[in-house]
């Protein structure tokens, strides 16, 4: 082979390398999380420790519709949400509704001190290890789940909700029921 048709050789066995890595980044990027829980799903059990150490399991609220609500106290829009949260659990826990707030990776001490400054009442849990919010496939924060009372997923809303915003979600889940 000559110079000028190795160097042709090397050049296209350069290129289809580029193309196949370019390709496996693309895949590994793009790759959807095929276990990650869906609307419809049943939301994947779990069970942590609330603030006041005692176990709760998300099955314990079987039979209530549950907003899962995914947060940390150094996460701006999560703080401006927790006021709209309390509101919507006040409005509507004697409807059959609880919010849960999963805290993500804090100390009790954190999240003890913002929970009683802020005035949240609804149940809050501590997912130290981050294992519910990875099993959950949660990112970013602050990210919801609304969960029926069958126990399924609902609607997962990646943002942070207002008042209106909650409530809505709230009534149009229990319209959907009657």
């Amino acid at each position: 082979m000559n110079n000028q048709a190795r160097y042709w050789t090397r050049r296209i066995l350069f290129l289809i390398m580029a193309v196949m890595i370019g390709f496996a980044v693309y895949q590994t990027v793009n790759q959807k999380d095929d276990d990650a829980p869906e609307v419809g799903d049943p939301a994947p059990d779990f069970q942590l420790t609330s603030l006041d150490g005692k176990p709760v399991k998300l099955s314990d609220y079987r039979g209530r519709y549950v907003l899962l609500n995914f947060w940390a106290t150094w996460c701006p829009p999560c703080r401006e949400e927790m006021p709209a949260l309390e509101e919507t659990y006040r409005a509507y826990r004697d409807r059959g509704w609880v919010v849960l707030g999963v805290n993500i990776a804090e100390t009790k001490v954190t999240v003890g001190g913002f929970v009683r400054q802020q005035g949240v009442t609804f149940p809050i849990v501590l997912d130290s290890d981050r294992s519910v919010t990875e099993r959950y496939h949660v990112e970013p924060i602050p990210t919801s789940y609304l969960i029926g009372p069958d126990g399924r997923i609902r609607k997962k809303v990646v943002r942070p909700m207002d008042t209106g915003y909650a409530r809505l979600m709230v009534q149009q889940m229990m319209s959907q029921d009657k």
